[in-house]
């Protein structure tokens, strides 16, 4: 199974301090939990602009193609910030049904326009494959079907405060959480035939940008059990 987890401090978080010196090492390393066989973990970088490309590399480096390859599967992981505490507690994990883009196009605020809007498709379309406006669908296995799930918004930078939270929620009322790369992975992902699958620890409210009201480790633990039932389905292992 690979996992990709944006920074080495959430990977550390998640699976420990054995992940850490090879990950910093080669950006890939092998940890698991349990009695379950290890797993391929490998870091893509923080943020839109990186974690395409760093996503990318890890599934080619591990059975993926352009196209199609031996890698069938990956699961994206890290923290996230909720809209909705209620839908999205902090401290719980959620999976998401479709990563969307915010903030590529043109414009700020009440005159922003979103690259879809303008006939703009990020994920071009092959021979193969349709092309992808802003939203980009995501598997969600029946093992996680515990979860709070729904769109998961990535952006290129995190809301700044309770105003611009309540500006991207009044444009996204689906969206559950905020993160800043599920969408440029599902857009390497689509490209290899990857299903990808986005686990995302409920961390901290949009717009809080003090990190001394963050459950972090609260956050990445939900994650971590949410991995170990995924990782222990034999009908997602299929």
């Amino acid at each position: 199974m690979l996992v990709i987890v944006p920074t080495v401090f959430e990977a550390v978080h998640l699976l420990g301090e054995g992940v850490r010196e090879p990950l910093l090492a080669d950006g890939v390393a092998r940890a698991g939990v349990g009695d379950l066989p290890p797993w391929t973990v490998a870091t893509c970088g923080f943020g839109l602009a990186s974690s395409g490309i760093g996503a990318l590399t890890a599934m080619l480096a591990h059975g993926a193609a352009i196209g199609g390859g031996a890698l069938r599967r990956a699961v994206l992981v890290g923290i996230s910030g909720t809209f909705d505490t209620g839908r999205a507690p902090i401290g719980a994990a959620v999976v998401g049904t479709e990563a969307v883009c915010e903030g590529i196009g043109a414009g700020t605020g009440d005159g922003f326009v979103a690259a879809s809007t303008m006939g703009w498709s990020q994920g071009h379309a092959r021979s193969w494959l349709p092309a992808c406006g802003d939203r980009a669908e995501l598997a969600t296995p029946d093992a996680l079907r515990g979860l709070a799930a729904g769109p998961i918004l990535s952006v290129a930078a995190a809301s700044g405060d309770v105003p611009h939270r309540n500006d991207r929620a009044a444009r996204h009322p689906d969206a559950i959480v905020e993160e800043m790369e599920g969408y440029a992975v599902a857009l390497a992902a689509r490209l290899c035939r990857v299903e990808l699958t986005i686990i995302r620890g409920v961390s901290d409210l949009v717009g809080d940008r003090n990190p001394a009201n963050w459950e972090v480790p609260r956050a990445l633990s939900a994650v971590r059990m949410a991995l170990t039932t995924l990782a222990g389905d034999p009908a997602w292992q299929a």
